[in-house]
Protein backbone atom coordinates (compact mmCIF):
# COMPACT_ATOMS: atom_id res chain seq x y z
CA UNK A 1 0.00 0.00 0.00
CA UNK A 2 1.06 3.37 -0.34
CA UNK A 3 3.42 5.01 2.66
CA UNK A 4 3.67 7.92 1.37
CA UNK A 5 2.31 11.12 4.14
CA UNK A 6 -0.89 12.02 2.33
CA UNK A 7 -3.24 14.50 4.11
CA UNK A 8 -5.52 13.52 6.46
CA UNK A 9 -9.50 14.51 7.63
CA UNK A 10 -11.56 13.55 4.36
CA UNK A 11 -14.80 12.74 6.23
CA UNK A 12 -15.72 10.24 4.41
CA UNK A 13 -17.59 6.51 4.95
CA UNK A 14 -14.55 4.98 3.12
CA UNK A 15 -11.27 4.87 5.13
CA UNK A 16 -8.10 6.36 3.94
CA UNK A 17 -9.03 7.34 0.21
CA UNK A 18 -6.75 8.73 -2.08
CA UNK A 19 -7.05 10.70 -4.85
CA UNK A 20 -4.82 10.50 -8.02
CA UNK A 21 -5.14 13.07 -10.65
CA UNK A 22 -3.32 13.08 -14.53
CA UNK A 23 -3.79 15.85 -16.99
CA UNK A 24 -3.10 13.84 -19.82
CA UNK A 25 -1.87 15.58 -23.65
CA UNK A 26 -3.55 13.73 -26.91
CA UNK A 27 -0.89 13.91 -29.79
CA UNK A 28 -0.35 12.59 -33.26
CA UNK A 29 -2.46 9.31 -33.54
CA UNK A 30 -3.94 9.17 -29.76
CA UNK A 31 -0.02 9.55 -28.24
CA UNK A 32 -0.79 10.57 -25.06
CA UNK A 33 2.05 13.13 -22.76
CA UNK A 34 1.41 13.57 -18.97
CA UNK A 35 1.59 17.57 -18.80
CA UNK A 36 0.69 17.44 -14.69
CA UNK A 37 0.05 13.99 -12.47
CA UNK A 38 -0.28 13.59 -8.56
CA UNK A 39 0.17 9.53 -8.60
CA UNK A 40 0.11 8.75 -11.70
CA UNK A 41 3.85 7.38 -13.28
CA UNK A 42 3.13 7.48 -16.98
CA UNK A 43 0.11 7.03 -19.58
CA UNK A 44 1.09 4.21 -22.37
CA UNK A 45 -1.32 3.60 -25.62
CA UNK A 46 -2.43 0.48 -25.93
CA UNK A 47 -4.61 0.60 -29.29
CA UNK A 48 -7.37 2.56 -30.65
CA UNK A 49 -8.96 4.57 -27.52
CA UNK A 50 -7.23 1.86 -25.04
CA UNK A 51 -4.50 3.67 -22.13
CA UNK A 52 -3.00 1.96 -19.53
CA UNK A 53 -2.61 4.75 -16.70
CA UNK A 54 0.48 3.23 -14.53
CA UNK A 55 0.45 3.90 -10.73
CA UNK A 56 3.11 5.24 -8.52
CA UNK A 57 2.06 3.11 -5.70
CA UNK A 58 0.01 0.16 -5.52
CA UNK A 59 -3.46 0.16 -3.40
CA UNK A 60 -6.56 -2.22 -1.73
CA UNK A 61 -9.15 -1.00 -3.80
CA UNK A 62 -10.04 0.47 -6.87
CA UNK A 63 -13.29 3.51 -5.70
CA UNK A 64 -13.89 4.97 -8.75
CA UNK A 65 -12.25 6.48 -11.60
CA UNK A 66 -13.33 9.55 -13.85
CA UNK A 67 -12.05 11.16 -17.00
CA UNK A 68 -13.16 14.35 -18.43
CA UNK A 69 -12.29 16.34 -21.95
CA UNK A 70 -11.17 19.38 -22.72
CA UNK A 71 -11.96 19.94 -26.40
CA UNK A 72 -12.43 23.28 -28.30
CA UNK A 73 -15.12 21.14 -30.33
CA UNK A 74 -17.02 17.81 -29.33
CA UNK A 75 -14.94 15.29 -27.87
CA UNK A 76 -13.98 12.82 -30.60
CA UNK A 77 -14.19 10.12 -28.37
CA UNK A 78 -16.71 11.10 -25.39
CA UNK A 79 -17.37 8.09 -23.94
CA UNK A 80 -15.25 6.66 -21.19
CA UNK A 81 -14.63 3.19 -19.35
CA UNK A 82 -12.46 1.59 -16.76
CA UNK A 83 -11.79 -1.81 -19.11
CA UNK A 84 -9.42 -3.23 -15.95
CA UNK A 85 -7.82 -2.35 -13.06
CA UNK A 86 -4.86 -3.67 -11.28
CA UNK A 87 -4.58 -1.32 -8.67
CA UNK A 88 -3.58 -3.66 -5.72
CA UNK A 89 -0.99 -5.27 -8.36
CA UNK A 90 2.36 -4.76 -6.14
CA UNK A 91 4.56 -4.88 -9.52
CA UNK A 92 2.18 -3.16 -11.72
CA UNK A 93 -0.53 -1.14 -10.22
CA UNK A 94 -2.98 0.26 -13.32
CA UNK A 95 -5.90 0.69 -14.68
CA UNK A 96 -6.57 0.77 -18.35
CA UNK A 97 -9.01 3.13 -19.97
CA UNK A 98 -11.16 2.57 -23.30
CA UNK A 99 -11.90 5.74 -25.16
CA UNK A 100 -15.02 5.27 -27.70
CA UNK A 101 -16.76 7.80 -30.06
CA UNK A 102 -20.71 8.30 -29.87
CA UNK A 103 -21.41 5.38 -31.73
CA UNK A 104 -19.33 3.37 -29.19
CA UNK A 105 -16.53 2.17 -31.59
CA UNK A 106 -12.98 2.41 -29.88
CA UNK A 107 -11.59 5.88 -30.95
CA UNK A 108 -8.65 7.95 -30.05
CA UNK A 109 -9.71 11.27 -28.52
CA UNK A 110 -8.39 14.06 -30.97
CA UNK A 111 -5.13 15.56 -31.10
CA UNK A 112 -5.32 18.60 -29.02
CA UNK A 113 -7.54 16.91 -26.68
CA UNK A 114 -6.47 16.85 -22.91
CA UNK A 115 -7.79 14.01 -20.58
CA UNK A 116 -8.56 15.25 -16.80
CA UNK A 117 -8.10 11.65 -14.89
CA UNK A 118 -9.17 11.05 -11.54
CA UNK A 119 -9.09 8.31 -9.91
CA UNK A 120 -9.89 7.39 -6.63
CA UNK A 121 -8.58 4.41 -4.17
CA UNK A 122 -8.81 3.07 -0.97
CA UNK A 123 -5.18 2.39 0.99
CA UNK A 124 -6.62 0.80 3.93
CA UNK A 125 -6.90 -2.95 3.84
CA UNK A 126 -10.57 -2.91 5.76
Amino acid sequence: MANRRLFQFRYSYERDVVDLMAKISIGAAGAPTISEAKGVLSVVRNSAGNYSINLVDNFNMLLNADANVISVAAPAAPLMNVASEQVSSSTAPRIVLQCRDAAGAATDPASGEVLLVLIECRNAST
